[in-house]
């Protein structure tokens, strides 16, 4: 052993026999040497001996990435449990969205032109696939974007009929949440307790004739709540809308990112949008306060009750504030027929006993449905024009129709999460808007347009006519020129003039009303409903008759009004009554061709125009994003 130290002890440079670089020879006799005189293992001096400069960078390296794998598997844990726990799933959800985006993309870039060039069923079938992989990806994520597909099928027209149809289904058939989980929202809002605690109802094993039932199966489901029939113990049939469990994380995150979209769009388009997309993000989160939407209802409630024209032609369901809370509303059940069902709207009253039976599964409502429309269109004209008080959100599941015991028509509206408020300045603008717009009076369009700050009136007429506004004949005659104009443009000359027209349609980022976004979206689902009834209405000139009448009973509401100025504006409107006889002349000559199989209704005749803005539309997205649609 003694003999073994000393050798290990000798000057480097005379240890000569554990240099990596000396023969082999020399290397082999030592340790042969060193192990049969010690018995120390031979592979721990070749460890003793390799303990070097020359070997400890990789080493090193490997220590580094052993580190930071392990740095990031653990962060990579920590973010996902914050994410799923924390922020309701919102980046997993973000990052699915943006794959499948991805994905549709690539499947659009590498086969839409081959398709083309094959047949029309192989573009059909690319549309049905990626159809379903956008629909499949909306009601996995629920929320905001159940939303966006409801927005799609009821006013996609830039997109193929496969996206529409398709997303037809995201009306009722949103995912739901367990029960479980709406026990968790019950208990956190309720100091604890259960559903059954909170309603008295009887649980699934108690039969207790003295406490209410509830049905635990959501009789529908929609973007944020689901909704429970249950029968209090006082013999009330209750609608209990349970807002899911993720919703306001999920909903607060996904507005976020469309925010930041905003501020995008508007850095690459120069399009005023990032100040309108912070006003669509606080609105569209007021939907998550369900105490919000009871003040909403009995707001709307009060109105439509002292309006004698509406008496008894709508109905908005009484809401039960004591058994309400921030994120559960409990109110009147509602047995009716959604408004877009034709065939029970319009079938033979069951009859029992010589008398209607009046039951939503027994036989139909035996009803007129160009009375329904009627009401329909009333009812919005009405929170328009005259009450500044507009329900933004009117698609057929929330309208319900049920029949008086005159034969009439009424409908009920729920859903009052998401309205907005015309300032009186405003309401009575967009009046006289709407008013100019069908007597062509371009001087007053082009006065309010200005206040507005919009260069043109024409894109906004266009908007909220559903149909091109008819210019004045010196642009008629300048059409063929611009045609001709617009064909020899470059590419980039394209793009700017469709930003620069985008532009004047949203005009002053500072003047122009916010509150536009989601009325355009109102009158945009009233005359889809028209159009999916068969145009039963000449809908224009209703909404147009509306803003004429508010215009009208407000001067004759205000003090010192004589009786020539009386006179004056009665005559002003029995005027404008008459300019409306053009319109409806062309509404019952598409009437008479749709009843003799030559067309299929006014709203129809009024799609072919509005094709073109379609069309101009689909440029500026293929221009400016490089989609092809």
């Amino acid at each position: 052993m003694a003999h073994l130290f000393r050798t290990l002890l000798r000057p480097a440079t005379s240890f000569k026999a554990f240099d990596l670089r000396a023969p082999a020879t020399a290397t082999s006799s030592l340790h042969s040497r060193l192990f049969k005189t010690t018995n120390i293992p031979l592979r721990g001096l070749q460890n003793q001996a390799h303990n070097g400069k020359a070997n400890s960078p990789p080493r090193k390296k490997r220590r580094i990435a052993r580190t930071v794998l392990i740095l990031t598997a653990t962060s990579l844990g920590v973010a996902y449990l914050v994410d799923r726990f924390y922020a309701a799933s919102s980046c997993m959800r973000s990052l699915r969205a943006q794959a499948v985006i991805f994905q549709v993309s690539l499947d659009y870039k590498l086969n839409y032109r081959k398709a083309m060039e094959e047949s029309e069923d192989r573009v059909n079938e690319l549309h049905r696939r990626n159809a379903q992989r956008v629909c499949d990806l909306l009601k996995k994520n629920g929320g905001l974007y159940i939303k966006i597909g409801q927005s799609i099928a009821m006013q996609g027209a830039l997109l193929p009929s496969e996206f529409q149809g398709m997303f037809a289904s995201h009306f009722d058939s949103a995912p739901q949440d367990s029960w479980i989980e709406i026990e968790q929202v019950a208990r956190q809002d309720f100091g604890g307790r259960s559903v059954e605690e909170v309603f008295n109802l009887n649980s699934p094993d108690e039969a207790d004739p003295a406490k209410g039932v509830i049905d635990r199966n959501a009789r529908a489901s929609a973007s944020i709540a689901q909704v429970y029939w249950a029968r209090l113990a006082d013999g009330r049939e209750v609608a209990i809308k349970v807002q899911k469990k993720d919703i306001a994380q999920q909903v607060g995150w996904d507005l976020w990112s469309l925010q930041l979209a905003m501020d995008y769009a508007q850095w690459a388009t120069g399009l005023p949008v990032s100040s309108l997309g912070r006003y669509v993000t606080q609105q569209v989160m007021l939907e998550t306060d369900f105490e919000n939407e009871a003040r909403n209802a009995q707001q709307m409630a009060d109105l439509v009750s002292k309006e004698p024209r509406l008496s008894g032609r709508v109905h908005i369901p009484e809401t039960y504030t004591e058994l309400s809370s921030k994120r559960i509303m409990t109110a009147e059940w509602i047995h009716g027929i959604n408004l877009w069902d034709k065939e029970k709207l319009t079938a033979p009253l069951a009859r029992a006993s010589g008398r209607s039976q009046i039951t939503p599964d027994k036989g139909g409502l035996e009803l007129d449905l160009s009375d329904i429309m009627t009401t329909v269109i009333d009812l919005f004209s009405m929170q328009l024009f005259h009450w500044g008080f507009v329900h933004c959100d009117p698609h057929p599941g929330n309208i319900f129709v049920r029949r008086l015991p005159t034969g009439k028509p009424q409908i009920v509206l729920i859903d009052h999460g998401l309205y907005v408020k015309l300032s009186p300045s405003l309401r009575k603008q967009y009046c006289r808007f709407w008013k100019a717009m069908l007597t062509h009076d371009d001087s007053t369009l082009n006065e309010i347009a200005k206040s507005w700050g919009l260069r043109s009136p024409n894109a906004t007429a266009d908007a909220l006519l559903m149909r091109p506004y008819k210019v004045e004949k010196s642009a008629e005659r300048q059409d063929t020129d611009v045609e001709h104009e617009k064909k020899q443009e470059t590419s980039a000359e394209r793009q700017e003039r469709i930003l620069k027209e985008a532009r004047e349609m949203v005009g002053d980022e500072e003047h122009w009303p916010q509150e536009f976004v989601f009325i355009e979206r109102n009158l945009a689902i009233v005359q889809s409903n028209n159009r999916f009834l068969g145009s039963p209405v000449n809908r224009i000139k209703r909404i147009g008759l509306c803003a004429s009448t508010a215009l009208l009973e407000e001067q004759e509401g205000k003090s010192g009004f004589t009786v020539m100025g009386k006179w004056t504006r009665f005559w002003d409107h029995a005027v404008f009554r008459f300019k409306l006889l053009t319109l409806d002349l062309v509404f019952h000559t598409s009437r008479i061709k749709q009843f003799l199989g030559y067309g299929q209704g006014f709203e129809e005749d009024l799609k072919a125009a509005e094709q073109k803005q379609v069309e101009d539309m689909k440029d500026l997205v293929k221009d400016v994003f490089s989609v092809d649609l």
